[in-house]
């Protein structure tokens, strides 16, 4: 799928919105979100045990964050390219959010409609998916796979 937008991080929120949109309205078995700079090492863990825990729940990942509105109630966004236009945007976090970093994350169909129905919020699309799941009506299932960097893993601060 093809979005025409500038190619910097400041806008993968609106990219993964219009996909996931769109991709909310087809018949999928859902979304597994791998960054470029993710290593599987042992690809067999997603063909078995991966594969079984997503009929489970309906948002896995491989490293969690915690944020609290009365601890943090405001995320700033920072930039990580030279474009100046998305500087000092400040989003406010309404509730308490749980959500699973962006290298590495899968949505069911329930979470993925519910993703498409609430938007991608912030400027991070991690903590957007994690929010919308957070304020879903119904109850999604989240589980924390602990195969992070024993199978699964990423250079940190890349996009």
């Amino acid at each position: 799928m093809y979005i025409p937008a500038p190619e910097i991080y400041e806008l993968i929120s609106y990219k993964l919105n219009v996909a996931y949109d769109f991709f909310s309205r087809q018949n999928v078995a859902g979304i597994l979100k791998i960054n470029d700079n993710t290593v599987i090492s042992f690809p067999e863990i997603i063909e078995h045990d991966f594969m079984d825990l997503t009929t489970k729940y309906d948002y896995i990942g491989l490293e969690q964050i915690d944020v609290s509105k009365d601890k943090t109630p405001y995320i700033k966004m920072v930039n990580r390219t030279k474009e100046s236009l998305l500087e000092n945007i400040y989003h406010k976090v309404d509730i308490d959010v749980t959500y699973f970093t962006g290298p590495f994350y899968y949505l069911s169909p329930s979470a993925l409609t519910q993703v498409a129905a609430t938007g991608l919020r912030f400027g991070y699309e991690d903590l957007s998916i994690g929010y919308a799941v957070c304020i879903s009506p119904q109850s999604l299932k989240s589980y924390l796979w602990n195969f992070k960097d024993r199978g699964v893993s990423w250079q940190q601060g890349l996009p």
